[in-house]
């Protein structure tokens, strides 16, 4: 089951908005979020085909 996309967990920002979904090189999925507030972006991705979904720090 692909978990890319379902957070299991409560997210690290709580006004979240996903902004884009982008392919990555595995032809798997990242989703790609920005917080309404304070607009840091957070993109969720999973670092395996089939593995478990992590937030990640988007370096600007």
């Amino acid at each position: 089951m692909r978990l890319i996309g379902r957070p299991g967990h409560v997210p690290p920002h709580a006004h979240l908005v996903k902004s884009a979904t982008l392919p990555t090189a595995s032809q798997g999925s990242a989703h790609l979020y920005q917080c309404e507030r304070c607009r840091q972006a957070i993109v969720l991705v999973a670092d395996e085909d089939d593995g478990a979904d992590h937030w990640k720090r988007v370096s600007t």
